[in-house]
């Protein structure tokens, strides 16, 4: 599927209550006559964050505010006080669930975001807690399927059972791992276990999910059902989301630190690399691992060594006492004694690319003096005078994760 990004001015947002950010509308929706002209379709603009949101790397909180105002929108123009949305297809009865009672959930990211309780005739009362995604919507559809002319729904016989069935396949094992909506069944309410045990996490979820509201839950499920059919009759087939807008998707995980433990400390490039993980990734918290890393790798006699490495800073002790001592230097060194000056005051330079000049030059400053720093600690970790630091490599090579010997 298509989208088409709509740059909204300032001053058009202010005006409807929406929060800055990227908005797009579906392409074939927009060139289509369900479109009016000279109108911002904001049921396209609704349906397009919908589609958005579903997707596992999109941060569907972040959607939540624009989806919340703009369903409130469509609600004020569209006044509907129908709490039953039904076709040939679905019948959906929105009302009140009780959290505390049998219950199945949509859940995502550790939170309930919609939730069917048993109703008259084993048919569904369905809650919604969050401005719902496309496929939080498609669940609410298809749990909500009309019954055959018997009254039976077909292998299922009922809603309720169709509904108890989908929450206990595997496949909303995979979908919670990867981030999607699933189906969780709970017999004796959000976080009760079948054994009685309570999970805190899932009872507090329950205490803080507040009912979004009815008219807002009409508008949403009507604005889905109403693009999507538009969108059918056009032919445009769903597709694989491509080329999502940066500002909807979920923040990076951070790369995880190369342990203390991998650098070999018999070579010198691998004592600088040590030295830069611990000021830069690890500081006061990795200092025991530090210790316990040079301790392990140290030749015999290894209390002398320490001894020796904890005169070089002022500092006396032995053993690993002496160890954490002088990494404790170290560190008092680099991250509260190292006095970074103001960078160059902007108002002074005539252009943009002269102040940016010289930021560079101070940056570089910067790290020549604490290179020098390291190199020194390098030198001392080796067992070598401080008058004999080494220049630090350009490029620092990880050795590991072999155990070695600092050599004297």
């Amino acid at each position: 599927m298509k989208f088409t990004i709509l740059n909204l001015a300032q001053d058009v947002l202010t005006d409807l209550g929406l929060p800055v950010m990227t908005y797009e509308v579906p392409s074939a929706y927009l060139e289509s006559a369900n479109c009016e002209p000279n109108h911002l379709p904001l049921d396209g603009l609704l349906y397009a964050l919908q589609v958005r949101a579903a997707e596992e790397t999109v941060d569907w909180l972040k959607l939540a505010p624009a989806m919340d105002r703009l369903a409130s929108l469509l609600q004020d123009r569209d006044r509907s006080d129908a709490s039953v949305l039904e076709t040939d297809a679905f019948c959906v009865t929105l009302g009140e669930v009780a959290l505390d009672d049998e219950v199945i959930t949509i859940q995502r990211h550790g939170q309930i975001v919609a939730a069917f309780q048993k109703g008259d005739g084993d048919r569904l009362v369905t809650q919604i807690y969050h401005p719902p995604c496309a496929r939080t919507i498609q669940t609410i559809l298809g749990l909500n399927i009309q019954p055959e002319e018997n009254g039976v729904i077909p292998y299922y016989i009922t809603n309720w059972g169709y509904a108890l069935d989908s929450a206990s396949g595997n496949g909303q094992y995979y979908a919670a791992e990867a981030g999607r909506t699933y189906l969780a069944h709970w017999p004796n309410g959000v976080g009760i276990k079948c054994e009685g045990e309570t999970d805190e996490h899932w009872i507090n979820a329950g205490k803080a999910a507040a009912q979004w509201p009815t008219e807002f839950s009409q508008a949403a499920i009507n604005v889905y059902v109403s693009v999507q059919g538009t969108l059918d009759v056009l032919a445009d087939p769903p597709s694989d989301v491509v080329d999502i807008p940066a500002d909807y998707l979920l923040p990076k995980a951070p790369e995880p630190l190369i342990a203390l433990n991998t650098y070999n400390l018999s070579q010198s490039d691998g004592r600088f690399a040590f030295l830069w993980a611990l000021y830069n990734d690890y500081q006061e918290d990795g200092l025991l691992m530090a210790v316990n890393h040079i301790w392990d790798c140290l030749d015999t006699p290894r209390s002398l060594r320490c001894a020796l490495m904890a005169q070089k800073v002022g500092k006396t002790g032995n053993g690993k006492r002496a160890l954490v001592r002088f990494l404790r230097r170290f560190l008092d060194e680099t991250l509260y004694e190292f006095e970074i000056p103001d960078l160059p005051d902007r108002k002074t330079y005539a252009n943009f690319d002269a102040w940016n000049a010289d930021c560079l030059v101070h940056f570089d400053r910067l790290e020549t003096r604490m290179s020098a720093i390291i190199a020194r600690y390098e030198a001392i970790l080796d067992g070598r005078d401080p008058s004999d630091a080494l220049p630090t490599p350009m490029g620092l090579v990880i050795q590991g994760p072999w155990r070695a010997s600092v050599t004297s």
